[in-house]
């Protein structure tokens, strides 16, 4: 097995392959690494859209576990900001949904989001995606 040129000018140079897997370890573990791991999930998440392919739980399950994976990063998300994420992440088919969020005083926790989402969800599939939507507190 062979490492591909393009990579090879900035792998550790070493014979012994304990010190390999220890230098490899140490240029994971920087900070300029986990800088670019947090951008990335950052990115994921803030960009993620739920497309019908899986189901809501599974959308929302996912987005909490990148928030899950930027905490552990040190980089804080909060569950209200998260709330708006998820959101934010919803297709057309939610807009009535969402402008009806958007409208209440009240802020939603991320259990309680869940829920109505998932809700709202299953109608629309009944409905064959219907654009109808009504929130209440």
């Amino acid at each position: 097995m062979t490492i591909d040129s393009i990579i090879r000018p900035s792998m550790p140079t070493t014979n012994v392959a304990k010190e390999f897997v220890q230098q490899l370890k140490e240029c994971a573990s920087t900070k300029g690494a986990s800088k670019a791991m947090a951008s990335t999930l950052m990115a994921e998440l803030t960009t993620k859209k739920f497309d019908w392919s899986k189901s809501m739980h599974n959308h929302i399950t996912n987005m909490v576990n990148l928030s899950t994976r930027l905490k552990n990063l040190k980089v804080e998300v909060s569950e209200e900001w998260m709330v708006e994420i998820i959101i934010n992440s919803l297709p057309n088919d939610f807009e009535s949904f969402s402008v009806s969020y958007n409208n209440l005083e009240k802020k939603w926790t991320l259990p309680k989001l869940k829920a109505k989402v998932i809700q709202e969800e299953a109608r629309l599939r009944k409905d064959g995606k219907a654009n109808i939507a009504h929130v209440t507190d």
